[in-house]
């Protein structure tokens, strides 16, 4: 299972998810699933956490499922599981309204499906462990070998 770190930026979380969240839940459905976590960061995996009262709680779970439905084709939403692991100081101490958001991208069943988001304009992939937006024959070079690896398991074509 692949991971993602992100390490929210100012003091409203929301907007970071709602910029990222997309993206990389298509880059983990054109691979094989994954995990997105909100408040750890990228390099160091220091847990910094985000800040979130019950309210921007129930906020963030609507913008990632609303994000969800423009990935095309699209996944129904109970697919995409949401965590809010609660933070807690070195004395055992609950940290009040922190956490670290994990989102839980499913193992795709049919790995021949490709998904966009944007209206089928964008398209995502994992790329050495991080998510990369390919651009024009990039799009049809991983299209095609996509299909060339599906149809050599089954082998049909070589």
């Amino acid at each position: 299972m692949e991971y993602e770190f992100k390490e929210p930026k100012g003091t409203n979380p929301l907007n970071t998810i709602k910029d990222t969240v997309a993206k990389y839940v298509c880059a983990f459905l054109n691979a094989n699933g994954g995990r997105i976590l909100y408040g750890i960061t990228d390099k160091e995996r220091i847990i910094k956490g985000i800040t979130a009262t019950p309210q921007q709680i129930d906020e963030i779970k609507r913008v990632i499922y609303d994000k969800c439905k423009g990935v095309n084709p699209g996944i129904s939403p109970d697919q995409i599981q949401i965590y809010f692991h609660e933070l807690f100081n070195k004395d055992n101490k609950k940290l009040e309204n922190q956490f670290v958001l994990e989102v839980v991208v499913p193992t795709p069943i049919d790995k021949s499906i490709i998904h966009f988001i944007s209206n089928g304009k964008e398209l995502y992939v994992r790329v050495n462990g991080s998510s990369r937006k390919l651009e024009g024959a990039e799009t049809v070079s991983y299209t095609l070998n996509k299909y060339r690896i599906q149809l050599n398991n089954k082998n049909e074509w070589k």
